[in-house]
């Protein structure tokens, strides 16, 4: 997957939109991706493939590990 893209003015938000290849047909797709950082220990990682109208395909939530 390669994407491009820009950070919010608030800088809690990364959308980059790019292609990647579709693991099923083997033909290249768009993708839209949306990083939205909720605070220092955690962030969401949203993936939209298509083209106009998005489906989200693939939602991440990470959080940091407490040691």
């Amino acid at each position: 997957m390669r994407n491009e893209g820009a950070i919010s003015g608030d800088g809690k938000t990364i959308t980059c939109w790019g292609t990647h290849i579709d693991a099923a047909t083997g033909k290249e797709a768009s993708v839209r991706s949306v990083t939205t950082i909720t605070d220092k220990e955690a962030f969401t990682l949203e993936l939209f493939y298509g083209e106009g109208k998005d489906a989200t395909a693939i939602t991440l939530t990470h959080k940091r590990k407490k040691i």
